[in-house]
Formats: structure tokens, sequence, C-alpha cells
């Protein structure tokens, strides 16, 4: 193996995640290294190793693409009775260097548990989330500090509210967000480094709008910020699941001028405000529902992984998870549509 081809092999292979180095699955016949980089495709594939005949939505994203991450998300595979609850999946990365091709696949983290300290720790913070009501829309915080701390919407006391839980050891049961509690439902909260705010969706209004907290109520002040509505991305349908990252946002909306039902829309701060909501296009959204949009960066990849819900046809059965390539730049037409989602 050449020297350069040494160089792109540990790039592409060699990423740490937990703490811990772990090798990407990658494929050498041949011992060369034939892709130095790898471009995540734009079409949407569904996640088949995670998803089953009931509902699997509602991922958590890592906060970068890995060659073994941890992924969390919503399931109600225990059966209707047991409602939705907070699964763990180990993902792994596997670019093939023979084909070019990149896949993800993912085995439970209960079958890692005996020997992976990493995976009994998050079985047992979810233990200490999990409850008879629905747990929904997860989220992680601080995941580069000592102890990172997961952000789920459940309704455990009667309607669907924001909470908060420490990763770490210590006992203690997860935190209601007082400060955005109301009779109406809140889920889906984000952090949005770049407005100092918090954003969520709320159906206070009479239907879902995006809504944000400046200053963050995560970020301990001695009062409770401006709750304002994010006009520029809300319409006169239901907006949800907001998703920030950097100065990308995220969400699901049933507004007219879609593919149909529920599709995803993406936005840019720039100016101080956030821009007008693009349509990610036939790429990524379907006649059917899209839910819970969430972006995972790839620095060693040319674009971003986007990683969301549907019920679209030929799943497993209700919504599966999916994932497709996401454009780091802005798109280049004004047209809603297809470059957004780097077709």
């Amino acid at each position: 193996m050449t020297r350069r081809a040494l160089r792109a092999a540990l790039l592409l292979a060699a990423l740490s995640t937990c703490g811990c180095t772990l090798l990407v699955a990658l494929s050498y016949p041949s011992y060369e290294i034939n892709y130095e980089t790898c471009r995540l495709p734009a079409e949407a594939t569904r996640f088949a190793a995670l998803c089953t005949p009931q509902d699997d939505y509602n991922a958590a994203p890592p906060p970068t693409l890995e060659a073994r991450f941890p992924l969390v998300f919503s399931s109600n595979r225990g059966g209707p009775a047991a409602g939705f609850d907070l699964v763990a999946y180990a993902v792994s990365v596997d670019f093939d260097q023979d084909s070019g091709e990149l896949s993800l696949r993912a085995r439970p983290c209960v079958e890692e548990q005996s020997w992976s300290p990493e995976a009994r720790r998050l079985l047992a913070l979810l233990e200490r989330i999990n409850s008879p009501a629905d747990e929904l829309g997860p989220t992680w915080l601080d995941d580069s500090g000592p102890e990172p701390a997961l952000l789920f919407t459940s309704d455990r006391e009667g309607h669907r509210e924001l909470y908060r839980i420490s990763h770490g050891d210590a006992p203690g049961q997860p935190l209601r967000l007082e400060e955005l509690s109301s009779p109406q439902d809140e889920g889906y909260a984000c952090p949005s480094p770049l407005t100092q705010s918090l954003v969520f969706c709320s159906n206070r209004s009479g239907r879902y709008q995006l809504l944000e907290q400046a200053p963050s109520p995560l970020a301990g002040g001695p009062r409770p910020g401006e709750l304002r509505e994010l006009a520029t991305l809300n319409s006169p349908r239901d907006d949800r699941c907001p998703f920030v990252s950097g100065d990308r946002l995220v969400f699901c909306s049933n507004r007219p001028g879609g593919q149909g039902g529920y599709d995803l829309y993406l936005s840019r701060y720039a100016e101080g405000r956030w821009a007008e909501p693009v349509n990610l296009g036939s790429g990524v959204n379907s006649p059917a529902d899209e839910f819970r949009p969430v972006i995972v960066p790839a620095p060693e990849f040319e674009n971003d992984l986007l990683l969301f819900s549907s019920d679209r046809p030929g799943g497993a059965g209700g919504y599966d998870l999916y994932w497709a390539g996401l454009e780091r730049a802005p798109a280049q037409s004004s047209e809603a549509g297809e470059s957004a989602s780097g077709r």
C-alpha cells in the first residue's frame, strides 16, 4: 500500500467514538484505496437493520458520522400496550473500496452489553427514561462533555412535555422542562447555538408550530427567556419536529405544495434570521408521511447524512427509518427542490 493510500485508509477507517478507537469495516481485496472519499447517495435508503413491522422512528443523531456509533430511537415494537420506548442500536458504517458504495449496519446494544461498558451505560440510561407512557424525539446534549444528557418528549403527565436526563451514572429521574410546559403538547426540542435558543414544536396555538425560547432554558439563567414563534418557518398547517445543525434547520410540515402528507423542509440561518424553508424534493419526500428529520455531520464525506422516518410503501410496516445524503452548501436554485437534497 502506498503512503498516500495508507493516509486515505486511516482517514476513513480510524475514527473515534465514546473514547475508543474503532475501525470501520472496509473491503480491500487488492489492498488499494480506490476511493479517498465518498458521496452519500441523495435518494432515500431504508435502514433495514433497524426496522420492524411496528413503528420505528424519531432517531437521536450522533454528533458526527463515525465508523461506529450508538443510535437511539423510538419504537413500539413491544406491542400497542407497551407504547413507544427508546431503544438503542450500535451502528457500523461500511464503505466498500471496490464498489465505492456505503451501507449502514446495526445490531441491538442489548447484544453487546456483556462486553461493552458504553452499551451498558446507555441501556441503564434508557431504563431510567422508559415508562408506561410514550417516549419520543430523543436528542443528545453536550455530547463532548463528561456527562452528556438527553432531551426527549413524554406524555407521562397526560400530554406531551419535554424532559432532560443526564447520561452519567448518578441516580435520578428525568427532569421536566418547566419553563416550556403548558396544558397543550410540546415536543422535539433541540438547541440552536447560533441563536442561543432552544427550538421545539407545540400545538398551544391550536395547530403545531415551531417555537423557540431565547436564551435557552438549558443555560440556567435567573429568568425565563423570551418565547417566540419562528414566523418565517411556520405555515397555516402543522409544522413539527425541528432539528438544528449549525446554520441548518430541518423540520416536517403538511403544508400545501409538497409531495403529499408530511414533507421534510430545510432552512438556513443568514443575516440574523432563518430563511424561507425549501422542500427537500422527491429524492427524500414521498406521497406518504416523512417525519422527524435530523442531520448527522459527516466531515470525512462529501456531504452530510440526513436521518428521518417515513411510512411510505415498501417498508417493514408502520414508520421505518431512512437515510440520505444532504448538501452542506446552499442550493444554487431558488426552486424548492431537488438540489437541496443533493440531487
